[in-house]
């Protein structure tokens, strides 16, 4: 079996995550602006500026998000705190603050790898269910 290292171990799974929160929030619109189907992974406290685990993959500090406030508005922030609270309640915006507060010991092997075959397994379910409800919707059109 081939000895990752820990950058190769972090884009492994910033890609396997990012396709997670992408599948669990295709059918909401925007966590900022609330009107553009999600394309991307936003998060709430960047990556560049938290770069610690615990915040990077974090699934309510990232949530879908729309190419136009992720890229053009940076992030579209007053947005995505109301979108947060309104999704999650209003102690999610301190539960981030304090995890992101947190001294953290940078992650092992073991615990990357752990990680990454969560989120695959997570995307698999959220492929098969995608599948199953397109199918079903095929036969609900068929039935009428």
């Amino acid at each position: 079996m081939k000895k990752y290292t820990k950058p190769q171990l972090t884009e492994k799974l910033r890609k396997v995550f990012n396709e997670f929160i992408r599948l669990r929030d295709q059918d909401r619109p925007c966590i900022s602006c609330g009107e553009r189907p999600t394309q991307q992974a936003g998060h709430y406290f960047h990556a560049s500026r938290c770069p610690q685990p615990s915040m990077r993959f974090n699934e309510k500090n990232v949530n879908g998000q729309c190419i136009y406030c992720n890229k053009w508005l940076a992030g579209n922030i007053q947005g995505y705190r109301e979108g947060l609270i309104k999704k999650y309640g209003t102690y999610v915006i301190t539960d981030l603050d304090v995890i992101r507060s947190i001294k953290q010991n940078p992650w092992t092997h073991f615990e990357f790898e752990t990680m990454i075959n969560y989120y695959k397994n997570k995307v698999r379910y959220f492929e098969k269910e995608t599948v199953e409800t397109r199918a079903i919707g095929r036969c609900d059109k068929v039935i009428k």
